[in-house]
């Protein structure tokens, strides 16, 4: 079943996409600003052992052409704190410099789309998407999202990481001597709510 949608129609479809996922989720937009309701989906995605991977601009060259601008700026750091909060949650994140794709999937539906994950998209832009849940269609953008993978930069914040090892303490029978959470192996990531737990002890 293919199915075309527009405008209000395409955001609780990029959710319900989320939210149904049981193996993993491609979430590929040039601009990120995240609107509530989404970045808690993503997150509680991850908690279920989902596996994420998000693709975006590169924004440190992106918004260099605009460091006069104090709203671009702000935008940036919040963009930099949603990402940061990602890795912690263990989303793979890339970045990529030529970047125009908008491609949300998992392994059961994919959807192509003119919509950034900005929610400024959402409320205000004329926009139209294409729903697929056929699996050619599915092996074709799985190949495309490999290709650009190979093609983008990790995203990497050696602060982020710091504050994990720090933060996740196995004893030696693999239990967070913090929080108390089992199994705790590297590599990391450990989950951004397990990393929270330690705040309150």
């Amino acid at each position: 079943m293919n199915k075309v949608i527009s405008n209000h129609h395409i955001n609780p479809e990029i959710i319900d996409l989320i939210k149904n996922s049981e193996k993993y989720v491609v979430l590929i937009s040039p601009y990120l600003y995240l609107w509530k309701h989404l970045k808690d989906e993503i997150i509680k995605c991850t908690e279920r052992k989902v596996k994420v991977v998000l693709i975006i601009k590169d924004f440190d060259k992106d918004y260099s052409k605009n460091k006069s601008s104090v709203q671009l700026n702000k935008r940036m750091d919040l963009l930099e704190d949603t990402l940061e909060e990602f890795v912690f949650c263990g989303v793979e994140v890339y970045t990529n410099e030529s970047l125009h794709t908008k491609l949300y999937m998992s392994e059961k539906l994919s959807l192509i789309s003119s919509m950034n994950l900005y929610d400024w998209s959402m409320k205000t832009n004329q926009e139209l998407g294409v729903v697929f849940d056929d699996d050619d269609t599915r092996k074709q953008l799985n190949k495309y999202v490999k290709e650009l993978k190979s093609n983008s930069i990790i995203y990497e914040n050696e602060d982020v990481w710091d504050d994990i090892r720090e933060s996740c303490v196995p004893d030696r029978f693999g239990n967070c001597i913090r929080c108390g959470k089992s199994d705790i192996k590297e590599p990391f990531p450990v989950s951004y709510t397990h990393l929270r737990a330690h705040e309150t002890r």
